[in-house]
């Protein structure tokens, strides 16, 4: 199966958490995504960091219609490869990230909810180990031919990507409501969110000293954005 590039670039960004990038509607009526500050990592496994990455997607078609990064002009697989390096790089750290937030682990806990501290400290370890073992799978992937070995530089550009996602928080998003007509993942996210703020303020006493919005990216986003990776990936390319 041939990959449609076109396609997946408007599914990465219609159908993943990084819909948030929504910007506005353009006077051609497609929708525009905006990435101010868009880190990625060029051809000689060096960290960099572009002013903007847009891309406009047709919302009628759910394909792609143009990108730039700065200055440049992108095809949609160029566009497809920024997506996806973002969506794990930069993008789904700042769940990993936020999800810290939403968890507990003081011992106290243990006679209120002992399954949640459990679940707490997991989480919580998974998040450390991930953050300062994945990089150490490049050697392996270098030795099988299968990444370049600049990505072993001692600067770690995966972990340069990581820190600027991170530290470059989260992208005001009020109007991604704009997609619920076009996105059945915003469409869920946004209809649910309210279901799980409800729930939420029902069982609080059962998570004390967590919060909320931290607890719903950690769960409900989380998993969600590790299912749409395959499920978009199969989709569109048969990969995975």
């Amino acid at each position: 199966m041939e990959c449609d590039y076109e396609a997946m670039c408007a599914t990465l960004l219609l159908e993943q958490t990084q819909a948030i990038h929504y910007f506005a509607r353009t006077k051609e009526g497609n929708a525009g995504f905006f990435f101010a500050n868009f880190p990625y990592v060029d051809n000689e496994c060096n960290f960099q960091v572009a002013d903007l990455f847009a891309v406009d997607i047709d919302l009628d078609t759910k394909r792609f219609v143009k990108a730039k990064l700065d200055d440049i002009n992108l095809n949609a697989k160029e566009t497809m490869t920024l997506l996806w390096f973002n969506m794990f790089a930069a993008q789904h750290v700042k769940l990993h990230a936020t999800a810290n937030w939403g968890v507990n682990v003081d011992e106290a806990l243990a006679d209120v909810n002992p399954f949640f501290r459990q679940s707490s400290v997991v989480t919580v370890l998974y998040n450390y180990f991930g953050y300062t073992s994945f990089n150490g799978f490049f050697k392996t992937w270098v030795d099988e031919g299968l990444t370049s070995p600049g990505w072993l530089k001692p600067e770690k550009p995966l972990v340069q990507a990581f820190n600027h996602g991170i530290t470059e928080n989260v992208w005001q998003h009020a109007q991604i409501v704009d997609l619920t007509k076009y996105s059945e993942f915003v469409n869920f996210i946004v209809q649910v969110r309210a279901i799980f703020f409800a729930e939420f303020q029902k069982h609080k006493d059962l998570f004390p000293g967590t919060d909320g919005e931290a607890m719903f990216v950690g769960t409900i986003l989380h998993s969600l954005d590790h299912s749409l990776m395959d499920w978009n990936l199969k989709t569109h390319c048969g990969w995975a």
